[in-house]
Parts: structure tokens; sequence; C-alpha cells
């Protein structure tokens, strides 16, 4: 069994954090782990970034999040978005509240951590699936709603925040089906707008109208990444790959698709998502990968992971053959060295090597983040 504080030792190394003794006044780092015992049934379980010691509360819950001094998450009892603050008090998040009829919930937080967006979905007398998009800064200020929907036609696509912009000054959102999550093993979307929150007016990124698929797609750091299925009129192509990548610069205002990605293998990869975009935009990975029997106790799993050289307009294989577990890329060590994945399906934490692609497992318990 590998100890959290050996794993805590190593996202002390990775992400750029000190172990020394600190000043006082100034708060240290806090890890954060998820151990699931059944469902959404466990433990949120803090380590001391300076002495390993852990502190475990029992909770029920999905979606876990870090929030401010703590974690936030859906829970599926009470049906209400709670806050779990390191020091083990446990309360209704203080600015996400859900009225009696909501569906679900939906949030992003930025990447600076300074702003809150959610979505809550509901439906109207009529049977109709309603939007409410709000934002906030993460201490409640502010406070607004930025975005109201009604499926007028009946097309059950709803709003989904999915990233803020570096600046804080738009809101990136899906026209999302509803209910097809529990159908999706990875992060996929349909059309993805921009939102702009100081005048709510909509606009759709790069090539995003018509789009032939559900795939996968990242915004961050100045640069929008697509997955999209290949045109069957590009007679240019000369592989049988399953999915083109598009970059696109936000910024400059260009872009278009990588080179093709091409893999010794037989396996045809039918799905592909979960594309994940380093803090300073220079890589990004995703998961390709062949899923049968989804969300049963049948199902089987292989996948390749992606590695992106943003900088480049380049992508190739980070690993050379496919894994059997159920991996997602949840986060990027500080220099770009690694990948830390984890499972929906089971206990674990795992390193991925950018440089080798090795990887191991380096906890038995979910990590979730750093409270700094």
């Amino acid at each position: 069994m590998i100890r959290l504080a050996v794993a805590v030792a190593f996202l002390l190394a990775a992400f750029g954090a000190t172990v020394s003794a600190q000043p006082a006044g100034i708060v240290r780092p806090s890890y954060v782990f998820w151990e699931a015992q059944s469902d959404d049934i466990g433990e949120l379980i803090f380590v001391d970034g300076l002495t390993g010691e852990e502190r475990r509360f029992p909770v029920n819950g999905e979606r876990f999040t870090i929030y401010q001094d703590g974690v936030m998450f859906y829970d599926t009892i009470a049906r209400q978005v709670v806050w779990v603050r390191r020091d083990g008090i446990i309360a209704p998040h203080p600015v996400v509240r859900l009225p009696p009829d909501a569906r679900r919930v939906d949030w992003v937080i930025a990447p600076n951590g300074q702003m809150i967006a959610w979505t809550i979905t509901a439906e109207d007398d009529a049977g109709r699936l309603t939007t409410e998009t709000r934002v906030a800064a993460i201490d409640g200020a502010d406070h607004r709603v930025v975005l109201r929907e009604v499926d007028e036609d009946g097309s059950r696509l709803r709003a989904l925040p999915v990233a803020f912009s570096a600046d804080n000054a738009r809101l990136y959102m899906d026209n999302h089906p509803d209910g097809i999550s529990d159908f999706l093993p990875f992060d996929q979307y349909v059309a993805i707008m921009a939102l702009d929150l100081a005048t709510g007016e909509t606009e759709l990124l790069p090539d995003e109208r018509g789009s032939r698929c559900i795939c996968g797609a990242a915004v961050g750091a100045g640069v929008f990444l697509r997955l999209r299925l290949p045109d069957p009129a590009d007679d240019e192509r000369a592989t049988n790959d399953s999915f083109d990548l598009y970059l696109y610069d936000l910024v400059a205002r260009g872009g278009g698709r990588l080179p093709a990605l091409s893999l010794d293998t037989s396996t045809v990869y039918d799905t592909a998502g979960d594309i994940l975009i380093a803090p300073d935009g220079r890589v990004a990975v995703y998961a390709l990968a062949r899923v049968t029997d989804f969300n049963t106790p049948r199902q089987t799993t292989r996948t390749v992971f992606v590695l992106v050289d943003i900088a480049r307009g380049t992508q190739r294989p980070l690993t050379t053959s496919a894994t059997t577990r159920f991996l997602r890329p949840v986060g990027w060590t500080e220099d770009n060295s690694a990948v830390i994945l984890t499972s929906p399906t089971s206990n674990g934490t795992w390193k991925l090597n950018t440089g080798d692609g090795a990887l191991n497992r380096i906890a038995n318990a979910t990590y979730i983040g750093i409270i700094r």
C-alpha cells in the first residue's frame, strides 16, 4: 500500500511547494484525496503538506472541487452543494444554492481561483428544460445572473459552463444534451460558445457551427483545442485514425487542424476526450480510447494518451501501448514533466511521465487537488 504521505512528498516536489517551516500566519498547503467505499459514499482526506498528518471526514457526494479553504461537492443525499473546510466544518455552500425544482447543477472555477460560475437546470410547468447561469466572485460578491435559456424547440439541450477565459471576462459554455453524461466516458461537448460577462453577448468558437460530433474540447491559456470526426470529403488523409485535433489561438484568431496522429496499432479508437491544457499553455494531453459496455459491470477500456505540443502544433502518442485501466487526466505537474490521473471506477492516483510515457500508481486514494 502506498501511503498518502509518500504521494504528498511527490506532489510537493511536482507542484513546486515547500515542506520547510513557514513563518507564522502563512497558511501551508493541504493535499486533498477522496477514498470511496461504495458509489458516492466515502471519506475526504486532508493531508497537511508540512507534517503529513491526515484528517478524514465521511461524506457522500460527487464532483469534488477545491474551493477556497476546502472542498465543494454535490451531496447526492441532501441534494445540495456543500462545502467542507479543512478544519472539518461542513455546511451548505455559501454561494451556490439550489431551488427546490432544480434537476442538476454544474459549476466551474476560474484558473486564478477568483471567480465561480454555475448553471442550475430545471423544468418549467410546460415541461421545457430551463437553465440559469450565474457568476460571482469566489467570496460571493458581485453575484449575478448572466444567462437564462428555455428549451423552446424540445432539443433537450442545456447550458453547461466549461471554463473561464484567462482574464475572467468571458465564460465558455456548451449546448449540452441533457442526460448524455451518463453515456460518455470522457468530457465531450457539442458546440462551445463564449459568453461576454459584461455585455451578455454570445459567440460560437471557431468552426463550432455545424459540428459533426459530441467530441472532446478544452479552452485555456488563450487557446482552444477541439477533437472532431474526420471530414469524409477530405482526400488528403493518409491515415485511418478516428479523430482530428484542431488548435485555435483565441487571441490571434488563427489556427486549424494539426497533422494526423499515427498509431501503430490495430485497435479502432472510437471515443476521445478529457483534453487537459497545462496552466502555462505550452502542452496538453488527451485520451483516445476504445470503450465497450460503458457504465456496466462488463465495461472494458483500452486507452492511449496523446501529448500535444501547443507551441509547435504537433501531437504524438504519450503511451506506446494501451492501458486497460480506466484513467482520466486531472492535473499537470508544475514543470509539465508528468500528468496526474485518477479513475472514476476505482480509488487511486497515477503519474504519467511525459518523457518516457511511464505510468505509475502513486497513491491508493484519489487525488482532488491542493489547498494553498
